[in-house]
């Protein structure tokens, strides 16, 4: 999966893509176009993401994914100061929100 969103993210041209993978989706694609009830709208990621976690996951799922991101942003952070041990401890905290989802 992550040499086919590699090999997307690295297109430079048009694509066409039809799948039921929501993470593949959502990793490889500007926006998406929902046929439905035979009509076409144009949806963007954050639209569609939305959509997705609103009538798929509960709340507290969200927030744990949003917690999860917000913790990954910081170890990115972390390692860029080269502060290991932040990251370490960040990473810690991050394991346990997985292990939540």
């Amino acid at each position: 999966q992550i040499a086919l969103e590699k090999a997307i993210e690295d297109y430079k041209g048009a694509i066409l893509m039809i799948s039921h993978d929501f993470y593949s989706v959502v990793n490889g694609m500007d926006y998406v176009l929902i046929i439905d009830d035979k009509t076409i709208r144009k949806m963007s990621m954050q639209e569609f993401r939305e959509m997705i976690y609103a009538s798929h996951f509960d709340k507290d799922y969200l927030e744990t994914e949003q917690k999860k991101k917000s913790v990954e942003m910081k170890i990115e952070l972390a390692l860029k100061d080269t502060n290991f041990e932040l990251a370490k401890v960040l990473v810690d905290e991050l394991e346990e929100l997985i292990k939540l989802l």
